[in-house]
C-alpha cells in the first residue's frame, strides 16, 4: 500500500520506522508549513541529508528519499504533491495541524490519526500530560478514522496499557 505519513517528533517516528522495513511504500511525510518557512526548510533538508534520523522524522524521511510535502493553509497548490503522489491512506502521529476537508479527501482509503490516550477521553494536543496528572490509572494509543473534528471520527483500535505511579507527565514513552 502506498502511505503517507503526517508527523513529526517520536509519534511521526513511532510510525514511519516500521514502515520502512515493511512491504508498504511510504511515499511522503507531511510536515507543518507554518513551523518551518524558506530557511527553516532549507536546513531541515540540510540536515536530512547530513544527519538522517538524528535530524529526526524528516530527516529520516530525506535520507531515505522520501519526499516531504510543507503544509500551512492547505491550498490547492500546497496539497497537489500530495494529490499526485495517490497514497492510499495518510497515517497521522504527532501533527500540530488541523487537517481540513480537502486533505482529509485525498487518500483513497481515509486518513487515521495515532493519539495517545484511549479517546474519547484526553482529546488535544498533550494526551501524555493529561493522562498523568488526571490521576488515571491506565492509557493507550487509540487509531481513530479521522473527519473534521479534532481527536473525533470512529475508532478502529485501542491498545491499553497501565500508568505506574513513578510515572510523570514527561515520560511520553511511558504513555505512548
Amino acid at each position: 500500500m502506498r502511505i503517507a505519513i503526517a508527523g513529526d517528533g517520536h509519534l511521526g517516528m513511532s510510525l514511519m520506522e516500521p514502515l520502512l522495513g515493511s512491504r508498504h511504500d511510504v511515499v511522503a511525510l507531511v510536515q507543518n508549513g507554518r513551523t518551518a518557512t524558506g530557511f527553516g526548510r532549507t536546513m531541515t533538508k540540510a540536515a536530512g541529508s547530513l544527519f538522517g534520523s538524528f535530524a529526526g522524522v524528516a530527516g529520516k524521511a530525506i535520507q531515505r528519499g522520501i519526499p516531504v510535502v510543507w503544509i500551512d493553509r492547505m491550498t490547492e497548490e500546497e496539497l497537489a504533491p500530495l494529490r499526485a503522489i495517490a497514497s492510499g491512506v495518510l497515517l497521522v502521529g504527532g501533527f500540530s495541524v488541523i487537517l481540513k476537508k480537502k486533505l482529509l479527501e485525498l487518500p483513497k482509503i481515509g486518513c487515521v490519526n495515532m493519539h495517545s490516550s484511549l479517546l474519547p477521553k484526553h482529546r488535544g494536543p498533550n494526551p501524555f500530560s493529561a493522562v498523568v496528572m488526571a490521576g488515571d490509572a491506565e492509557s493507550g494509543v487509540t487509531f481513530h478514522q479521522m473527519d473534521e473534528g479534532i481527536d473525533t471520527g470512529p475508532i478502529l483500535e485501542q491498545y491499553r496499557f497501565p500508568i505506574r505511579k513513578q510515572d510523570t507527565a514527561l515520560d511520553r514513552k511511558s504513555v505512548v
